[in-house]
C-alpha cells in the first residue's frame, strides 16, 4: 500500500505543480489586456523551461491544463493558429477521456465554445460546424448552463451570417435571437450589437436594425464602446436614413457623428465621406447624375477601406457593394 500511496502522492504533487504554473499564466495574460503586449520575462521563463521540461505524463488533468498554458503562451505572441491548434489537441483529450470530462462552461462545452469562436475567426466554418455539432450533441445532458449554451449558439449563428454573407438561418431566428439578447444584457457585449444590427437589416427590417445602431451610439461606458464599432453603427444609421428619404434626420447623423468623433479624438473619414456624398446624392434628381455621385462614392470608400487599418469589424458589412447595388 505505502508504494501506491507515494506514487498517488507524486501525481498530486505534479499535477498541482502543472496547475498553478497555468494560473499564474493566467493571470501575467489577464494583467496584460487593454494594456498591449508587452514583453514579460517570466511568460519567457515559463516557456523556455518550467512548461517545457514539466513531466509529460500522459494524464487528463494534466494535459489539458498543458495545452491551456501553452494556447494562452500562443495569444500572448499573437499566434492565434498556435493557439488554435493547442485547443484542438485539448479536445482529442476530453474525447479519449471522456470519464473525467465535465459537460459544463469550464470544462467539455467550454472548449467547444472556444474552438467555434476561434475556428470563426481563422475563417474555418466547416470545422466550426463540427464543434457546434458536438455542443449540440452534449447540450442536453447539460442542465446547469442553458442560458450560457444558448448565447453559444447565437453567438455562431450571428458570427456564421455575418463573416459569410449568408444571413438564411440567422434570419429565420432573428426574433428569438434578440428576445434572447434582450432578456439578458448582461452577457452582451457591442460587438453582438454590431451583429444583431447588420442581420436585422439583411431581414429588410430597418426599425430593428436603427434601434441596435442606436445601442451601440448610446453607449455610456467608455471601454465598452469599441470606436471602430461606432463608426460602422453611424455609417448603418445614415444609410438607412438615406433608403427612407429622410434629409434632416441623416444630416443630424452627420452632425453627431462629427460631434462625437471630435470630442473623442477620433479620426473617422469614413463617416464623413459616406455621410456627405449620401446628403448630395439625396439632393440630386438626375439619374444619371446621381449616378455618378454614387460611382465616386464607391471609389473613395474603396480606397479608405482598403487603408483602414481596423477594418475586421468594417468587413462585416460590404459598404461597396452597397452602392453598387444603387448605381
Amino acid at each position: 500500500m505505502q508504494p501506491k500511496l507515494h506514487l498517488n502522492l507524486n501525481d498530486l504533487k505534479e499535477r498541482f505543480e502543472v496547475y498553478s504554473l497555468f494560473k499564474e499564466v493566467e493571470q501575467l495574460y489577464r494583467a496584460q489586456i487593454g494594456f498591449g503586449k508587452k514583453d514579460n520575462k517570466r511568460l519567457k521563463e515559463i516557456e523556455k523551461h518550467e512548461l517545457l521540461n514539466a513531466k509529460k505524463k500522459i494524464h487528463f488533468g494534466t494535459e489539458v491544463i498543458r495545452n491551456y498554458v501553452s494556447s494562452m503562451i500562443c495569444q500572448m505572441k499573437d499566434d492565434t493558429t498556435g493557439s488554435y491548434m493547442h485547443l484542438k489537441s485539448n479536445l482529442k483529450v476530453y474525447e479519449q477521456h471522456m470519464e473525467y470530462a465535465h459537460n459544463n462552461s469550464t470544462g467539455h462545452l467550454g472548449l467547444l465554445d472556444s474552438l467555434i469562436r476561434m475556428a470563426c475567426s481563422l475563417g474555418k466554418f466547416d470545422e466550426a460546424d463540427n464543434y457546434f455539432s458536438a455542443l449540440e450533441k452534449i447540450e442536453a445532458q447539460n442542465e446547469f448552463d442553458k442560458d450560457w449554451n444558448l448565447s453559444i449558439r447565437y453567438e455562431y449563428l450571428l458570427t456564421k451570417a455575418v463573416s459569410l454573407q449568408k444571413f438564411d438561418d440567422a434570419i429565420k431566428r432573428i426574433d428569438e435571437i434578440e428576445k434572447f439578447y434582450l432578456a439578458h444584457n448582461e452577457i452582451v457585449i457591442p460587438p453582438q450589437y454590431a451583429r444583431l444590427m447588420i442581420v436585422f437589416y439583411r431581414a429588410n427590417r430597418k426599425d430593428k436594425s436603427l434601434d441596435w445602431a442606436q445601442r451601440i451610439i448610446d453607449l455610456k461606458d467608455e471601454k465598452r464602446q469599441y470606436d471602430i464599432l461606432q463608426v460602422m453603427a453611424r455609417c448603418m444609421a445614415m444609410l438607412i436614413y438615406f433608403e427612407v428619404g429622410n434629409y434632416s434626420l441623416l444630416e443630424s447623423q452627420i452632425g453627431s457623428a462629427r460631434f462625437y468623433f471630435s470630442k473623442h479624438g477620433i479620426e473617422s473619414k469614413l463617416t464623413s465621406t459616406l455621410g456627405n456624398a449620401l446628403l448630395k446624392i439625396l439632393k440630386q434628381i438626375d439619374k444619371k447624375e446621381r449616378r455618378k455621385l454614387f460611382e465616386k462614392l464607391s471609389k473613395d470608400l474603396k480606397a479608405l477601406l482598403s487603408s483602414e487599418k481596423q477594418n475586421n469589424f468594417l468587413t462585416w458589412f460590404d459598404f461597396i457593394q452597397w452602392c453598387s447595388e444603387r448605381m
